[in-house]
């Protein structure tokens, strides 16, 4: 019995970085809904996304300027030099930010795209392709939804016995078929 095994090719990941790199248009950023493990995954990719949605896609130096102390726009973009000079792919901000400090940000970033993170509270992609982000990810917020989700239907089925905020979710055929990658899912 023979056992074939197909490898990517090494010169694959350079391509597939450039590639995932052009789509970062500032004005027009690429929306990464962003998954955490093969189902959402499949939900992702099923629901449109243009990649695959891992936060660096494997392939990118992407800064991540840490807001400990909620620095102001200046202390990002001097990190953001720092980075772009040891070579990193873009920048990446994390946190509810104003149009104001985004169109700051992405005026004073070096030749490098913005990315910016979205959640509860935070800018549409409209208002953000406006300010010129290059790029908009979920990041963790969609797996935080989904989990505040399975804690709120766990506590209404031990306490009241009901199941009502399960309504909507995805029933177990159009699951089953995504995971499977079977025609009637495309």
């Amino acid at each position: 019995m023979t056992t074939q095994t197909t490898q990517t090719a090494p010169a694959a990941l350079p391509d597939k970085a450039r590639l995932f790199r052009s789509l970062h248009v500032p004005g027009r950023p690429v929306v990464l809904p962003n998954a955490w493990d093969v189902a959402s995954a499949r939900v992702v990719a099923d629901a449109g996304a243009p990649a695959g949605g891992d936060d660096e896609c494997g392939c990118r130096l992407v800064a991540r300027p840490r807001r400990r102390r909620s620095p102001g726009p200046e202390d990002t973009l001097s990190r953001a030099v720092a980075y772009a000079a040891a070579g990193a792919d873009g920048i990446f901000v994390l946190g509810a930010l104003d149009a104001g400090t985004v169109e700051r940000l992405v005026a004073g970033s070096p030749p490098l795209p913005v990315n910016v993170a979205v959640g509860p509270g935070t800018l549409s992609v409209a208002e953000l392709a406006a300010a010129g982000v290059a790029r908009v990810s979920a990041v963790s917020s969609i797996a935080e939804a989904a989990y505040g989700l399975a804690g709120r239907a766990a506590r209404e089925l031990l306490e009241r016995g009901t199941a009502e905020e399960l309504e909507g979710g995805a029933d177990y055929a159009t699951l089953n078929a995504l995971l499977l990658d079977t025609p009637q899912c495309r």
